[in-house]
């Protein structure tokens, strides 16, 4: 018999501020005491925020017996186990958007601008997206010898292919805020007038118990001693449906993590 625990865990974060801004030609008209300048007035712009946090935490605890029967050669084993896994995945993303794409003139006075106009656009939103879950297992881990022997040391192939359902809860909250303002004037003021709206602090929960179909494997190589395997690899996990995407309704999206691994086994017992 074999029995195995193992634990995944993973976590990312990133940040960007992206601000572009149109340089505005000055020119300046002066005339008796009355001096007035092109720079004064607010310059087209975009300015970009945002901030993302995920993590994910995969708990597998199995039982399981070599079937093999030598079907892949004298060295070669074939295990097939069952067993439970735990899974967890959370996010939580912000994005502020804020943009002055066009300034309009105004009627001309002795050739300048009495006053300009513009729009100002703004977009806010948060969202904090998981899903937490546990179910049963079944994997079949299986290698084949390539060089050498068991006592000395010897290379194998190794490959798995690992299936789960998980039963649990998925939940999303999200909220966001788009707004347009109108401004007319020589320079920019604090206070302007709001002429669209799509509402201030719009909160979206759902939460809902959802099955999550899972499947994996994985392929790699392994040196293999009498009491120990020092193994590496490429591992793939699929999780279908796991997250609410949605913002005003439900949507849901795949998870995939795949990428190399590595691994130490130490054999208790005879």
């Amino acid at each position: 018999w074999v029995f195995t625990a193992g634990i995944r865990y993973g976590r990312s974060h990133s940040k960007r501020h992206i601000h572009h801004q149109t340089q505005v030609p000055p020119y300046h008209f002066t005339t008796g005491t009355y001096h007035i300048s092109r720079t004064k007035y607010a310059a087209p712009f975009a300015d970009i925020k945002s901030d993302f946090h995920e993590s994910h935490t995969i708990l597998d605890f199995a039982a399981g017996k070599d079937i093999g029967l030598g079907m892949f050669g004298h060295d070669s084993s074939s295990t097939l186990s069952v067993g439970v896994r735990f899974a967890q995945f959370s996010s939580r993303s912000m994005l502020d958007v804020q943009g002055r794409p066009v300034l309009t003139p105004g009627p001309l006075i002795i050739g300048i601008p009495k006053y300009f106009t513009w729009d100002q656009y703004t977009l806010s939103g948060t969202a904090e997206r998981s899903f937490r879950g546990i179910g049963p297992s079944l994997s079949w881990n299986a290698s084949a010898g390539l060089l050498g022997n068991h006592e000395s040391g010897e290379l194998m192939l190794d490959w798995s292919v690992n299936v789960a359902a998980l039963f649990g809860r998925q939940k999303a909250r999200t909220s966001h805020n788009t707004e347009q303002r109108h401004e007319y004037g020589l320079n920019h003021t604090p206070e302007y007038p709001v002429i669209y709206q799509t509402g201030t602090g719009i909160v979206r929960s759902r939460s809902r118990s959802v099955t999550v179909p899972n499947i994996g494997g994985s392929i790699g190589f392994s040196v293999n001693y009498p009491n120990a395997k020092v193994s590496l690899g490429y591992r793939a996990d699929f999780f279908f449906g796991a997250l609410d995407t949605g913002i005003d309704a439900r949507q849901t999206k795949d998870l995939g993590f795949n990428g190399p691994y590595a691994s130490i086994s130490i054999g208790l017992g005879g």
